[in-house]
């Protein structure tokens, strides 16, 4: 969660600015969960980060080891 936290953290100090550069990430995951899983455990996990559970609890749920 270092890149919501970091989000957080700029739109307090002014807000974002939006490149017109790509960035080009593995799509091994999505690919062997699949989209709606993936989806919706992201969003799972960003729901757990906001009402404050430890990142590295929620770092073992996102690796796939025992909590």
């Amino acid at each position: 969660m270092e890149d919501v936290a970091f989000v957080r953290r700029l739109l307090g100090a002014g807000g974002l600015a939006f490149l017109p550069v790509r960035a080009f990430t593995s799509p091994r995951r999505w690919e062997r969960r699949g989209i709606v899983a993936t989806t919706v455990r992201n969003w799972w996990l960003l729901g757990l980060y906001a009402f404050g559970r430890p990142p590295d609890r929620l770092a073992r749920v996102y690796d796939g080891r025992p909590p």
